[in-house]
């Protein structure tokens, strides 16, 4: 895949959006970064992490960068040992809010990995980089790297008029975060045929084609039980009560054109909890990867049509119990 490198400016291709400034500023300054634009900030982003070169990324002299929740100098991380790009790349534009989500599949020094990635511009320059990288170190075999192609909910673009404004974007997707601490699918707005990717992987849907179906559980009495495939199902079954809250809930990206919201979050793990009363099953106990304090940075993203959560991308990684964001107190 060849890329051509983009001039400082990006050609005066990245515009400014300042909504806090008023509309009399932002025609000052230039107009707000539209969604070719943010398409091609985000290709642009590519090119400089592939170049290993942040220096075609036209930046702010302030920039703030993380990757997995750390704050580092902007040059370091995957952007020295990424070795390619691999065909999978999901943009998510947000003109409103001069952001852009991505996600994307890549091999660092050869092995498989995924990218998630937020920018966000001031001044015609990005200011904030926020990364996710899923290495196949943390995740072992909870990772998947051979996706060519968005699911196609992602894509498709709703008329104008039938637009969800951001704020019920935003409450629809919460609602998820909200079902999974509450361990109920009956206050989540999904659509009966809802799909979940993470890590590459579908977690929750109708397997598609080659797509193993899960292992059954064994249970006391020689019994087994297995966890149904509907989104709204598996929530219904509490095996996600290991997960003992969501903290720093952030959604940054926004792309009304398409109702996709993109989140970022902190999934806390106590560990303390070592089975689930399924209903219609009885105790239903935890994998063991649960029975341990950690904690996991997911940016997870909903596409939400008439309401309803219909796909579901997610990148995720483990971090240490009690980590931190890199961008909240």
């Amino acid at each position: 895949m060849r890329f051509t490198r983009p001039s400082v400016h990006l050609a005066g291709a990245i515009g400014i959006f300042m909504l806090a400034t008023g509309a009399a500023d932002a025609a000052a300054q230039g107009p707000p970064c539209d969604e070719a634009c943010l398409e091609r900030l985000a290709d642009s982003y590519l090119a400089a992490l592939a170049a290993h070169d942040p220096g075609r990324l036209p930046t702010t002299a302030d920039v703030r960068f993380t990757e997995n929740t750390i704050v580092l100098p902007l040059g370091q991380g995957l952007w020295t040992t990424l070795s390619a790009l691999k065909p999978y790349r999901h943009v998510i534009p947000d003109p409103d809010s001069g952001q852009v989500g991505l996600y994307a599949a890549v091999e660092e020094n050869g092995s498989g990995a995924l990218l998630a990635a937020r920018l966000k511009l001031r001044a015609e320059r990005v200011s904030e980089l926020e990364t996710i990288v899923v290495r196949g170190a943390d995740m072992g075999r909870f990772l998947n790297t051979d996706a060519t192609s968005v699911m196609p909910g992602f894509r498709e673009v709703v008329p104008a008029p039938e637009r969800a404004s951001r704020q019920a974007l935003i409450a629809a997707a919460d609602r998820y975060f909200q079902g999974l601490e509450q361990r109920t699918g009956s206050i989540v707005p999904f659509d009966e045929h809802c799909r979940r990717f993470e890590n590459g992987i579908q977690t929750a849907g109708e397997p598609g084609s080659g797509v193993a179906p899960r292992p059954p559980i064994s249970l006391p009495g020689g019994r087994a039980w297995s966890m149904p495939t509907g989104c709204k199902a598996g929530f219904d079954t509490r095996m996600f009560s290991y997960i003992t809250r969501i903290d720093h809930r952030r959604y940054e990206v926004v792309d009304r054109s398409r109702g996709v919201v993109m989140a970022f979050a902190m999934f806390q793990h106590e560990g303390d909890v070592k089975s689930a009363d399924v209903p219609g099953a009885g105790p239903v106990p935890m994998p063991a990867a649960a029975l341990r304090p950690f904690s996991v940075v997911i940016a997870e993203s909903f596409e939400i049509k008439h309401g309803r959560i219909r796909e579901v991308e997610a990148d995720m990684t483990r971090l240490p119990y009690g980590a931190g964001t890199g961008w909240t107190p």
